[in-house]
């Protein structure tokens, strides 16, 4: 079924590719002219050297100096470490190769601050972003920050404490068919694409991570709804014009899914 997903994806590609390269060519442009006159640190090309220096100068500038080593600001502008913020710099410094650098004790004590927000259902709460929708809305707040800290963890070397209770439910086959019936594939297309990843990556680390085949079923599952789905549209997902705004958001609905699908 997956291959099915990935060969209509591939073929709308190549299609709407030439568009996108277009868009991406213009976008690009147009955010480089402004940096160069609105940046002066930025008037002449970059070496990939000088870009990696100047990336892990600023993260290492939002490192909070006054608690344990691996808690991160946002910006400039906050002046408390977010979990958000921790996960981001892990992962800018595994792609750098700089996480290299970090002594044992470093990436322990790292380790431990992430681990620090874990529930008992398995969810990673930061207090920090807590409003009246981040315990409803799985396309968002905890169940989004989860693969980011998934990703940060592998990162450093460790994996999650506990397991992921809260996707219990999911494994009743008949409510999760449901559930994957009511979601929202029209003007909302977009959310319900980051909460099936949101989803679908908890479920396969769970699997794989913490050997709970149970989530095999739910995944089988969710593939073939969206093989189904994948052939209604042409590969892109959800209903989209040629405007940008609209390209866009079928653009970030289809490597929301592409992430689950190629894991």
């Amino acid at each position: 079924m997956k291959s099915i997903i990935k060969s209509l994806i591939l073929s709308s590609y190549s299609r709407v590719r030439p568009l996108l390269l277009q868009l991406e060519t213009s976008y690009l442009s147009a955010v480089r002219k402004n940096w160069l006159q609105n940046n002066r640190y930025l008037t002449k090309d970059l070496s990939i050297t000088e870009i990696r220096e100047r990336t892990l100068s600023f993260v290492e500038s939002m490192r909070t100096q006054t608690y344990p080593y691996g808690q991160y600001c946002y910006s400039n502008s906050t002046t408390k470490p977010v979990l958000y913020a921790s996960c981001y710099a892990a992962l800018i410094r595994h792609l750098y190769n700089d996480l290299d650098t970090l002594t044992e004790s470093e990436k322990n004590t790292w380790c431990s601050y992430i681990q620090s927000f874990q529930c008992n259902d398995g969810l990673f709460r930061d207090p920090a972003i807590k409003n009246e929708i981040v315990e409803t809305e799985t396309w968002w707040g905890y169940h989004h920050l989860l693969p980011h800290v998934l990703m940060a963890l592998t990162a450093l070397g460790k994996k999650a404490e506990k397991r992921f209770l809260f996707l219990e439910k999911y494994k009743d086959k008949q409510f999760f068919k449901e559930y994957l019936a009511n979601l929202n594939f029209g003007d909302r297309i977009a959310f319900t694409s980051n909460e099936l990843h949101n989803l679908g990556t908890a479920l396969q680390y769970a699997r794989d991570f913490q050997n709970d085949k149970e989530c095999q079923e739910p995944l089988d599952i969710m593939f073939g709804f969206l093989d189904k789905k994948a052939e209604q549209y042409d590969g892109l997902f959800g209903k989209h014009s040629d405007d940008d705004n609209s390209l866009s958001e079928a653009v970030q609905t289809g490597y929301h899914f592409l992430a689950a699908l190629f894991l």
